[in-house]
């Protein structure tokens, strides 16, 4: 019995990712902060790439690496904080895939992102 619930279990798991030739093509590049609830200034920049990692920009283009599946539509961000633990974000997308919105659990304002048109940590 608990090995037809483990097949069950690790069968819905791979189905559940993608692999990088199956990632959307919408979803792939830099995207950058457009409208912010909770009124933060700057411009906060995320690269959603084919193989699988998501990249937030810090300060002077500085990488903060995870990785990012999607289920549905929406994209499940993870990363993981030496000698912490994991963070974990999920961004989901308009019905036309122009924008990707971030709710904060913390204050339950979103975050509205859309695609960069010259993304500045990639020479723009």
């Amino acid at each position: 019995m608990s090995r037809i619930l483990l097949t069950l279990i690790l069968g819905g798991i791979s189905s559940g990712t993608l692999a990088a030739s199956e990632r959307p093509t919408w979803l792939l590049g830099v995207w950058q902060l457009t409208q912010d609830e909770d009124g933060f200034a700057g411009t906060d920049l995320n690269e959603f790439r084919a193989d699988g990692h998501f990249v937030i920009y810090g300060p002077n283009c500085r990488e903060n690496l995870g990785t990012y599946h999607l289920y549905g539509d929406d994209a499940y961000i993870s990363f993981d904080v030496p000698g912490k633990g994991p963070i974990a974000m999920v961004y989901r997308p308009s019905a036309d895939h122009s924008k990707l919105t971030y709710t904060s659990p913390r204050t339950r304002h979103n975050a509205v992102y859309e695609r960069a048109s010259t993304p500045p940590c990639h020479g723009g």
